[in-house]
């Protein structure tokens, strides 16, 4: 038998017992009736008033069985009067809230001071090299200890940090790499990528190698011996439990050319496939509505640097960034365990009371949840953002959208709720869906640069797309004149100096449909996107790829289908090189300053004059040798692109849980239940309260309730009997 503690005197203990929980299981759990009772309380002297250092009588926890209350108080002073009353249910919905801190291998973002070194930090394990270090091989050098010992992913920073404790400085080019295994040495490790790194011999500085993932929420285990449980976790402080997965249900760009080189079902992310359609993105038999049941015509879009937006179907959303909060628990002692609730995002977009004040801003005032949520990436380079910002940073929509399957489909009343998910700038580049605990990122670009294996963490922009008039005859003009004509276009740049810092093409699929005017296809970069620069982070020197990229060649990729609708195949596109149009260029790297408000004309001499299609594999053989299809290094089925990874930055937001509360208000008059039936009781003595149970019609108790220590029975008292679910 265990006892109550009685320092929460102040509550009943309340516990379902065995013919209750029958009961729920056969759907007759209902409560009808309910008897007080003292049965675990001496009258006799002295116990009734006990003094000195014991205070109170015990009283022992509820229990499940034997759980009848052994002496009831009668309703009134008659002989053969009745022991039971009647409860009167208010069941209510209460929502628990926690902020949870900055989950990721990052902190939350913090606009960097250079004064007093004051900005956003690494939580995970990292070390220093020389920058010449990274010269185009498989095998990177680091210091010697354990902080790579068990990394699957690090993070190359081409940037040297601020003061003792890793503070990001600035924003800079970056790569991830999969770790294939760990040489260790007295005084260096030898770690051995998925890829080569760039070529970077001829540059000076330092650069960061960081782990990206790590377990914040334990001690070092030398602090600990084997038999000790780690600390609780404190889930508003610094965590790593958000993973990334990347489904393409399409190949990348120019996969495939020339053979087949791998199978998507090789792809390791791509058993969220099914997420991905059950999410709204693969199939156009879905609908998507506000809070008001009205429909939404664009659901996902990206905007170009004119910004025009430009709507993409769910047919044609070729792959997503996939975040889940999949941890739960004491991961190392006991992994299956999951919160007693189902926690979801809280989406509270208003300050109500004091209740929400649990989240404040810098300042200390109070902010809403949706305000509080924040997704950071730090190592990537936005071509949305203005300035120097470090990284980018994604917050909640405040408003509610729904997406359903179509009426026509099924009379089904699923809706699934989603927030869009926005940049600094307000663009939508993805969605949240908080009753799922899972983040999206829908935008192609940023989806590119959050698969590793693109080999690049800046984001290119969406140009404009137009056509004009042909001047030759229809035969010869990219549109010949058929409506159901349809050309694909997007863009790539390349390095004939140096490929190992070749890269995943733009990501951003631009179509052009035909008309009955023959024409050909131009494309246009506008000089500003959202504010910021259009290609800021391209260079004309190749000593500043430390702070983003560098090119020799501009190629438009190009696909024509002849079928309203046909979505473009991976292996089909064709290169069409634009460099000769670029003005004022006549060789070497490309400023970028000459691509922006000029329009570039893609002629069908030039398309199907080209005999090169474009190779993925080809443009990217310098990573490694023979790249994606050498199965030495990856396989047929091992995934090149698609590979599960700690999410590479941080999200903070607030956890909410909706619990149920079957509450039963016991009400005593004071002119009833005053008899009790205790055989220590003796006239005069003040009559006490231990024990309430609930009861269904046939008068089996299905719930009992106890009172840490005795209560006394004095005048009109309620109590409150709750069950939460």
């Amino acid at each position: 038998m265990s006892f109550l503690n009685s320092n929460n005197s102040e509550f009943l203990s309340a516990r379902i017992t065995q013919r209750g929980r029958n009961a729920i299981a056969k759907g007759s759990f209902n409560i009808q009736y309910f008897q007080v009772g003292d049965s675990e309380f001496d009258y006799t002297t002295p116990f009734t008033g006990l003094t000195s250092q014991t205070t109170h009588q015990k009283v022992s926890a509820p229990n499940e069985k034997e759980t009848g209350v052994k002496y009831p108080y009668k309703v009134d002073s008659n002989t053969n009067t009745t022991t039971y009353g009647n409860p009167i249910q208010n069941s209510v919905t209460n929502t628990i809230r926690n902020v949870m801190g900055p989950a990721g291998f990052v902190s939350n973002y913090i606009e960097y001071d250079n004064v007093t070194c004051i900005g956003s930090t690494i939580e995970c394990g990292v070390e220093e090299i020389t920058i010449s270090s990274l010269s185009g091989s498989t095998s990177l050098v680091v210091p010697s200890g354990n902080t790579f010992v068990d990394c699957e992913y690090i993070t190359v920073v081409l940037d040297r940090f601020c003061g003792s404790v890793p503070t990001l400085t600035g924003q800079s080019n970056s790569f991830v790499y999969r770790v294939i295994d760990v040489t260790t040495g007295t005084t260096q490790n030898i770690l051995t990528l998925d890829r080569k790194t760039p070529n970077l011999s001829s540059i000076s500085g330092y650069a960061q190698v960081i782990c990206n993932d790590c377990e914040q929420e334990y001690p070092n285990s030398t602090d600990l011996a084997d038999v000790c449980l780690p600390e609780p976790v404190d889930f508003s402080g610094q965590l790593n439990s958000w993973t990334l997965n990347i489904v393409w249900d399409d190949k990348p760009i120019g996969s495939d050319y020339d053979g087949n080189d791998e199978s998507l079902t090789g792809y390791t992310s791509n058993r969220f496939v099914s997420t991905k359609e059950f999410l709204g993105y693969n199939s156009n038999l879905q609908k998507f509505t506000n809070f008001t049941g009205g429909s939404i015509s664009n659901p996902t879009s990206f905007s170009n640097s004119y910004g025009e937006v430009i709507d993409v179907l769910p047919s044609e959303q070729r792959c997503l960034a996939i975040i889940h909060y999949s941890e739960l628990g004491d991961l190392r002692n006991d992994p299956e365990r999951f919160f007693k609730y189902d926690d979801y995002i809280s989406n509270k977009t208003g300050i109500t009371g004091l209740d929400i004040s649990i989240v404040e801003d810098e300042n200390g005032d109070p902010i809403s949840d949706t305000e509080y949520f924040e997704i950071y990436i730090p190592f990537i380079q936005y071509h949305r953002n203005t300035g120097t910002t470090i990284g980018a940073l994604f917050t909640m929509d405040s408003v509610d959208y729904y997406v359903k399957p179509t009426t026509g489909l099924t009379d089904s009343r699923f809706e699934l709720l989603f927030r869009y998910l926005l940049d600094e700038q307000g663009n939508k580049v993805g969605k949240i869906y908080p009753t799922k605990k899972i983040v999206v990122f829908d935008d192609q670009e940023l989806v590119a640069v959050l698969d590793y294996r693109s080999n690049r963490k800046y984001t290119l922009p969406s140009p404009k797309i137009s056509t004009v008039p042909s001047d030759t005859i229809a035969e010869n003009s990219m549109l010949t004149g058929s409506t159901n004509q349809t050309v694909w276009v997007t863009y790539m740049f390349e390095n004939t100096t140096n490929n190992t810092i070749h890269s995943l093409p733009c990501n951003y699929y631009n179509k052009v449909t035909g008309t009955t005017v023959p024409s050909q296809v131009t494309l246009k970069f506008s000089g500003s996107t959202s504010g910021a620069t259009t290609f800021s982070t391209m260079k004309t020197s190749f000593s500043n790829v430390i702070d983003g990229f560098v090119a020799d060649k501009f190629y438009a990729l190009v696909q024509i289908q002849n079928s309203i609708g046909e979505i473009p195949s991976s292996n089909a596109w064709k290169k069409v090189d634009l460099t000769s149009q670029i003005p004022n260029h006549v060789s070497g790297l490309i400023n970028p300053t000459n691509l922006l408000d000029k329009t570039f004309t893609i002629y069908y001499s030039g398309y199907t004059g080209s005999t090169n299609y474009f190779d993925l594999e080809n443009h990217m053989s310098g990573l490694s040798i023979n790249y994606m299809s050498d199965t030495t290094l990856t396989g047929s089925t091992v995934p090149q692109f698609g590979d599960e990874q700690p999410f590479p930055g941080s999200i903070r937001l607030v956890r909410a849980t909706d619990v149920e509360q079957m509450k039963f208000l016991v009400n005593l008059p004071s002119d009833q239940f005053l008899e009790t039936q205790n055989p220590t009781y003796s006239l005069g003595k003040e009559k006490m309260l231990t024990e309430i149970a609930l009861l269904d019609s046939n008068k089996e108790p299905l719930i009992v309730a106890k009172s840490a220590i005795p209560i006394k029975r004095i005048g009109t008292q309620v109590f409150a009997v709750k069950l939460d679910f």
